[in-house]
C-alpha cells in the first residue's frame, strides 16, 4: 500500500540521517575496483604492501621503495586488502612540481585509452593554446609522424599521402619547379582541431641535384632545404567503418623561402597538390564545389563564393599577384589584406577565400594513410575517470566538497554535453525523530 511505502521511505531517511551524523571511516561506502576500459592497460590486480614496494621501485626508482609502507597504510583498501597504483600516482602528480599542462597530460594518461575518431564535438571547443600545450608536452606526436629530416628519394615519394609542388613563372624559362613538400600520413590530421585550424610547417625540398664526382655527401645534401610551407590539414572520414573515404581540407597559409632562394619577393609561387594510389600513380584531388547550377545561372552567389578559382576542378593554389607584361612588376589582386607578398614577414601568403580548399566529400585515399592500429596512442578518457581525478584534486586542495559535489563539478566540465544528473521529482517528508513517526508528506 501507499502508507507502507511511505513508512519504508521514512525509515530509510531516518537511517541515512543517523548514518550521516556519525563520524568515522566505518560509515563511508567501501571503495571498490573498477574494470579497466577496453584497450587500456589498467593496473595490477593484486597490490599488497610488498607488491607496491616492487612497483614503486620499478616505476619511480629504488629510493622510493622505503616510502611504500607509509603509502600503503594511507591508500590501502581494507575491503579488498590492496592499494590502487593509479590513485597513488594521481596524488603524487597533484602534489608535485610542474605546470598545469604537464600535470593534466600526466593525469590523462593514467586512465586514458584509445577509441576511433568520431564527429561528435564537445560543448567546449578545443583552444589553440591547449592544443599547443599538448603537442609540446606530449612529445610532439604529430611532429614525429610527419617530419622528414631528409628529402625523400623518388621511390619513397609514391608512398606519401600528399605531394605539394611549388612553382614559379619565369619570363624566359616558363614554369620552374622551386621545390616540393611532402605529408607522409594523414593519421595525425583525422578530425584535427575539431573545426579549428591547426597549422603545421613542412619543409620545402629543392629538386634533386647531382653531387660532383668524388664528393661523398649524405643524401639530404642532394636535395637542399628551400624553405617552409605552412598549412593546416584535416581529414574527416564519412564513417568509422570506412576511414579511407572522406573529405580532405587543406588551408595554405604561407610560404617562406630561405637564403638558398634568390630574390624571394619576385617568385610569386603557385602550388599544386596530388596524392598517390595503390599502383603509385599520381591522383589529383577533385575540389568541392558548393555552388549549384541554379545559383550560377541566377548569379545569386553569396559574397564568399564570388571568387571562382577555388571551386570545382582540382585543388590548386594559384599565384597571389599578377605581373605586368610590359614592365614586369607584380601587382596585388586586392582579394584580401594578407594575400600576396608580405614584406614585413618575408612570406608569400594566401587569403582564406583562396587558400582554404576542400576535396569532394567522398574522396578516397589509400587505407594505410588513415588506418589506425589496435594499440594506438591513448586519445580518450572516461567520465568515471574524470570524476575520480576531480574528486582527488579537490580533496587534496582542501576544498570542502562531498564526493557527489565533486562528481557533479566534473560532469559539468568534462561531459560532452555539459550536462549533470539532477533530481526531477522528489517526495519531501517531515518526521518526528523522537517518536520515530512520519508527521507530514
Amino acid at each position: 500500500s501507499i502508507s507502507s511505502k511511505v513508512s519504508g521511505l521514512a525509515a530509510w531517511a531516518y537511517e541515512s540521517a543517523m548514518r550521516a551524523a556519525k563520524v568515522g571511516n566505518d560509515y563511508q561506502p567501501p571503495p571498490v575496483s573498477m574494470p579497466r576500459p577496453p584497450g587500456a592497460f589498467g593496473e595490477p590486480t593484486f597490490l599488497d604492501e610488498k607488491a607496491l614496494q616492487v612497483q614503486m621501485a620499478r616505476t619511480l626508482g629504488p629510493n622510493w621503495g622505503s616510502h611504500s609502507p607509509r603509502l600503503y597504510a594511507v591508500f590501502k583498501n581494507s575491503v579488498e586488502r590492496r592499494a590502487s597504483l593509479n590513485e597513488i600516482f594521481a596524488a603524487l602528480l597533484s602534489a608535485s612540481r610542474g605546470t598545469v599542462g604537464e600535470k593534466a597530460v600526466a593525469l590523462f594518461h593514467l586512465y586514458a585509452t584509445h577509441m576511433p575518431a568520431h564527429t561528435v564535438h564537445h560543448i567546449t571547443p578545443i583552444s589553440h593554446a591547449a592544443q599547443t600545450v599538448i603537442e609540446r608536452i606530449d612529445g610532439g606526436a604529430m611532429g614525429e609522424a610527419i617530419t622528414l629530416h631528409t628529402g625523400p628519394e623518388e621511390s619513397e615519394v609514391k608512398a606519401m599521402a600528399l605531394h605539394f609542388r611549388v612553382f614559379t613563372s619565369d619570363r624566359t624559362m616558363g614554369e620552374v619547379l622551386l621545390g616540393e613538400a611532402y605529408v607522409p600520413t594523414l593519421k595525425p590530421f583525422m578530425q584535427a582541431g575539431f573545426g579549428q585550424e591547426y597549422f603545421v610547417t613542412f619543409t620545402i625540398w629543392g629538386p634533386t641535384e647531382e653531387v660532383p664526382p668524388g664528393v661523398a655527401a649524405p643524401r639530404n645534401q642532394a636535395r637542399a632545404n628551400r624553405g617552409d610551407l605552412i598549412t593546416a590539414i584535416t581529414w574527416t572520414p564519412t564513417s568509422e567503418d570506412t576511414p579511407e573515404v572522406g573529405q580532405l581540407g587543406i588551408t595554405l597559409d604561407s610560404i617562406k623561402f630561405n637564403q638558398f632562394v634568390e630574390e624571394p619577393q619576385l617568385k610569386n609561387p603557385h602550388v599544386t597538390v596530388v596524392t598517390y594510389n595503390e599502383d603509385g600513380y599520381e591522383v589529383p584531388i577533385p575540389r568541392w564545389n558548393p555552388r549549384t547550377t541554379a545559383m550560377l545561372k541566377m548569379k545569386s552567389l553569396p559574397t564568399g563564393m564570388l571568387l571562382g578559382d577555388h571551386y570545382g576542378e582540382n585543388i590548386t593554389f594559384p599565384q597571389t599577384m599578377w605581373r605586368d607584361r610590359v614592365a614586369g612588376y607584380l601587382h596585388s589582386h586586392l582579394i584580401g589584406v594578407n594575400h600576396g607578398w608580405n614584406e614585413e614577414e618575408k612570406t608569400w601568403s594566401w587569403d582564406r577565400r583562396i587558400g582554404q580548399q576542400y576535396s569532394l566529400e567522398d574522396f578516397g585515399v589509400r587505407p594505410e594513410l588513415v588506418s589506425t592500429p589496435e594499440q594506438s596512442k591513448p586519445n580518450v578518457i572516461s567520465l568515471k575517470a574524470c570524476r575520480l581525478l576531480a574528486s582527488g584534486i579537490l580533496q587534496r586542495g582542501l576544498y570542502c566538497l562531498t564526493n557527489r559535489q565533486a562528481s557533479l563539478m566534473a560532469d559539468s566540465i568534462f561531459s560532452r554535453a555539459g550536462a549533470v544528473p539532477a533530481i526531477l521529482e522528489a517526495i519531501l517528508v517531515q518526521m518526528d525523530w523522537d517518536a520515530g513517526e512520519l508527521t507530514q508528506v
